[in-house]
């Protein structure tokens, strides 16, 4: 495991690398020069969270599955309960990270910095809409379609918007 983590006031490096990890206190220049650094990775997952993943819809094909064309190849499938059956995805959505396995927390929020300490991913769960379309029968859902890791900074992040 690898991490580098910059503090919220942007003067502290940690740099994690397996169970060890360096401290280093950084000043105001070294701290400014390593914000711009990182300010066009947070836009660049700007971009994929507002409209790089919908664009990325474009480019899915839905999944179709038709009853005689599985036959042919697998006859054991032939008491499937459908003729057809096709799947689309329409829209994604990444939320921010949250708590959802502890009751008892009075806020649900997550920030970066409870994750490192306690060794998690800084995460939040990407959904989808789904189309299923069952022999000519429709309807769309909600999905989700797991975790996947945010950027610290981002809009994502809780931290976005606030003060140093």
């Amino acid at each position: 495991m690898f991490g580098i983590c910059v503090t919220s006031s942007g003067a502290d490096l940690y740099i994690m690398m397996g169970m060890y990890s360096l401290y280093y206190k950084m000043d105001q220049q070294s701290s400014f020069k390593l914000s711009v650094a990182a300010a066009h990775h947070i836009q660049s997952f700007n971009y994929l969270i507002d409209s790089g993943l919908n664009k990325l819809l474009n480019r899915f094909t839905p999944m179709e599955l038709n009853l005689t064309d599985l036959i042919g190849e697998h006859p054991s499938l032939k008491n499937l309960p459908f003729r057809s059956l096709k799947v689309t995805y329409s829209h994604f959505k990444i939320g921010q990270p949250y708590r959802f396995d502890d009751p008892t927390a009075l806020l649900q929020e997550v920030y970066p910095q409870e994750c490192r300490l306690a060794g998690k991913t800084y995460t939040a769960n990407l959904v989808a809409q789904v189309t299923r379309d069952i022999d000519g029968s429709s309807d769309t859902f909600t999905a989700d379609l797991g975790p996947i890791p945010i950027m610290v900074g981002s809009r994502s992040c809780h931290l976005s918007g606030m003060s140093r």
